[in-house]
């Protein structure tokens, strides 16, 4: 066999190797920051009112107070984004999602979610209203980074729970509000 040859071959083994590995080590970034359904912030033992439905994995939040069903091929990654304001944050995302962060659930500050419907105000974005488990809560549809977005805002006392997601996942979003229960 030709030196020329052989150097071609060893050249493209050679990146095929860096290609994979490269694969690889993303997929076990990716799964470092993922948590099992049922994980949170404080110990869950389930009742007979979270039995999962088929095709529904349950994630329950103790410490928030707050639960919901999400697709099984789907996962949770918390915290989602690093900030200064968010008192706690989540995704919940397909395995390889095709846009960032298609569905959060955000905890913020009272005054945090007075600038956010400032905003929404100031760009003439009127809410709808939405109930949620007996709470009153209020539905933005608007774009955020260039994407639609629908954001559902839930008042918690000294702090908010919204519920977010870009529209082209809007099925998966509309799952997650219709099972989505406040514990406390």
């Amino acid at each position: 066999m030709p030196i020329l040859k052989q150097k071609h071959i060893l050249l493209l083994f050679v990146i095929g190797s860096v290609l994979l590995l490269g694969f690889l080590a993303t997929v076990f970034l990716s799964s470092q920051n993922s948590v099992s359904p049922t994980d949170s912030t404080s110990d869950h033992q389930p009742d007979k009112n979270d039995a999962e439905t088929d095709g529904l994995q349950l994630y329950r939040n103790e410490e928030w107070g707050f639960k919901f069903q999400y697709p099984k091929d789907w996962q949770i990654r918390q915290p989602a984004f690093g900030s200064a304001v968010s008192k706690f944050n989540m995704d919940v995302e397909p395995l390889f999602p095709h846009l960032p962060h298609p569905i959060t659930i955000n905890i913020l500050p009272n005054d945090w979610i007075e600038r956010v419907q400032k905003n929404f105000e100031s760009r003439d974005i009127a809410p709808s209203e939405i109930q949620v488990g007996g709470i009153e809560g209020l539905g933005y549809e608007h774009t955020s980074e260039g994407l639609s977005q629908i954001d559902y805002l839930f008042p918690r006392g000294e702090y908010w729970i919204v519920v977010g997601g870009k529209k082209q996942y809007k099925d998966a979003l509309d799952g997650v509000i219709t099972t989505f229960k406040f514990l406390k």
